[in-house]
């Protein structure tokens, strides 16, 4: 049976469910590189400047 989760990697490589509850069974799995998402991008580079007002 295939089950598919969306997950998160750290820095160190270790895999992050991104919704509570979920759990990573040890076994074998494919992995899909999704690209960042650069939709909060420009809210991301503005945050500095609006901590400074």
């Amino acid at each position: 049976m295939l089950t598919a989760i969306e997950v998160k990697i750290d820095k160190t490589g270790h895999l992050h469910p991104v919704e509570s509850g979920q759990t990573i069974k040890p076994g074998r799995a494919l992995l899909t590189w999704l690209e960042p998402d650069a939709t909060h991008e420009p809210a991301l580079m503005a945050e500095s400047a609006l901590a400074q007002d």
